[in-house]
């Protein structure tokens, strides 16, 4: 029988550790000394690490417990949920109305005994930010097996953001590629260009703020329908309409300093 196991290395990008961080990424054995610079080293072995809910929880309640808050109900009963955990701290930290941590809670998500994924925990430090300034999570797994086992040695990467995240793994990259490769072999561009408008929603899903996703949605829409055509110039103008500054045109592209409304010119196409 063989064993296939998975490990995880990665770095906090923050200012400096502290005790949020420590409870809240302790179990992912924490080292705020290495590589330094800006960034602490995670990781989730397979071998040695804890990296679950129930970890969390009980160090979430040592926190809650060195800073004199009280870990129980309305009841007076012992909280013994991640959720009734996070809603006790959350007024410590003045994150009572803090949306990404209510739709966590809200969701309620916790099975104790599986994985805390990085961008639950990133969430939590986020609204408890007791000065630690964590701004990214940075991670690649991989998996292994004892036996040289077909498919069984892939990996993944994952960037967690106050803006955007993302996460990569190589069965999407060869999955994707098999079925791009079948349906051009089969003439089905209609269902090719499904695929891809699909992988390119996922990445688009990634941008936290919507108006930034719809912007960045144009944008690209943009891009795609005026590869083809030639620039003759660009159109800047500017986004205060009630200052009636008329439109600047550019043979050349402006840096743009004043976040100007930027427009491409192209050359019509040939009828």
């Amino acid at each position: 029988m063989a064993n296939t196991y998975f490990d995880l290395t990665g770095v906090l990008v923050l200012d400096k550790v502290t005790p949020v961080i420590e409870a809240v990424f302790g179990p992912y054995e924490l080292d705020g000394k290495h590589p330094g610079n800006g960034e602490a080293y995670i990781a989730n072995l397979a071998e040695s690490s804890n990296c679950i809910w129930e970890s969390i929880l009980d160090n979430l309640g040592e926190l809650a417990g060195d800073l004199g808050v009280a870990t129980t109900d309305h009841d007076g009963n012992e909280v013994e949920t991640v959720s009734g955990m996070l809603k006790i701290l959350a007024p410590h930290f003045n994150a009572v109305e803090d949306a990404d941590l209510d739709r966590l809670t809200e969701d309620d998500c916790f099975n104790l005994d599986e994985t805390a994924d990085l961008t639950s925990l990133f969430v939590i430090a986020k609204a408890f930010d007791d000065g630690h300034g964590l701004k990214a999570i940075k991670a690649e797994g991989g998996w292994h097996c004892d036996r040289p086992l077909l498919f069984q040695f892939g990996g993944c990467g994952d960037y967690v953001g106050v803006h955007f995240s993302t996460h990569i793994d190589s069965h999407t990259a060869s999955s994707f590629g098999e079925h791009v490769e079948q349906a051009i072999g089969n003439g089905q561009h209609d269902v090719v260009a499904q695929m891809i408008g699909e992988r390119i929603n996922i990445l688009l899903s990634g941008i936290k703020n919507s108006d930034a996703r719809e912007d960045v949605r144009r944008k690209l829409e943009s891009t795609m329908e005026s590869n083809e055509q030639e620039y003759v110039g660009w159109i800047y103008t500017c986004p205060d309409s009630t200052k009636k500054i008329p439109p600047v045109l550019s043979l050349h592209r402006l840096d743009n300093q004043h976040g100007w409304i930027e427009r491409p010119m192209l050359a019509q196409k040939a009828g």
